[in-house]
């Protein structure tokens, strides 16, 4: 049976995020391997978000698929994005994160309607297990947490 993924952005969908994260940390916690999970949200200016919200997160959602690689696993969380990133250290998912934060806020998105080109703010929060939470909600919930402290300090 094959997995559920989101409609808008081929990514797997949050119905199957708990799941497929017990699964990521129990092969961590039996192979030894590193397991990262980046979480980013993405503030689209005030006068674009009614119109262009889909389109927009289509985009952003190909530009991450190209900027990440195939083994990553990628979930839409409604406004969000979270990638959990195998194997990876926590070096490694800080420098992943910030290609893909320059990536996605050096594109530029185009508003017909206005004749408009915009760009997008990328905010982004980088958890580890088991340093930052040894059970899913746990994670998730540092990752939220500090990327709400990171846009409240910017």
């Amino acid at each position: 049976m094959p997995i559920p993924k989101d409609n808008l952005t081929g990514f797997y969908s949050e119905a199957v995020l708990d799941e497929m994260l017990e699964l990521e940390i129990l092969r961590e916690e039996r192979y030894k391997r590193n397991l990262t999970l980046l979480m980013f949200q993405f503030e689209i200016p005030k006068r674009f978000q009614t119109d262009m919200y889909f389109p927009i997160f289509k985009r952003i959602s190909k530009e991450i698929a190209g900027f990440t690689r195939r083994l990553d696993l990628k979930f839409r969380m409604k406004n969000r994005v979270l990638i959990l990133l195998p194997e990876t250290d926590d070096d490694g998912a800080k420098k992943a994160a910030v290609k893909v934060k320059e990536n996605l806020e050096a594109v530029e998105f185009y508003h017909d309607m206005s004749d408009e080109y915009f760009h997008i703010k990328v905010y982004f929060s980088v958890g580890l297990y088991p340093k930052n939470g040894t059970k899913p909600d746990d994670l998730l919930a540092f990752l939220n947490d500090k990327l709400i402290m990171k846009r409240q300090s910017e």
